[in-house]
């Protein structure tokens, strides 16, 4: 009985990617699967990178304008 069970639905949520490599591509697409909104970000987006990502998702200019809005975030660059 999934009443049971505490927690919250992520279909319909906003997902912000920021750094669509190849982690962030394949945490974009797997949120894409869940039936999550997206937006990215990625300053050196590659052509290789850009090719893995969800049609769907919303590339954006910075990363205020990525994470505004959305419920969660996902952080996927260098140190």
């Amino acid at each position: 009985d999934k009443s049971m069970f505490g927690g919250r639905e992520i279909k319909g949520k906003t997902l912000a990617v920021i750094g669509l490599g190849h982690i962030g591509s394949i945490t974009a697409q797997t949120a894409h699967n869940l039936g999550m909104e997206l937006k990215g970000y990625d300053p050196g987006l590659s052509v290789q990178s850009a090719l893995k990502l969800p049609q769907k998702m919303q590339l954006e200019d910075s990363i205020a304008a990525a994470v505004a809005g959305a419920d969660y975030i996902s952080i996927n660059i260098p140190y």
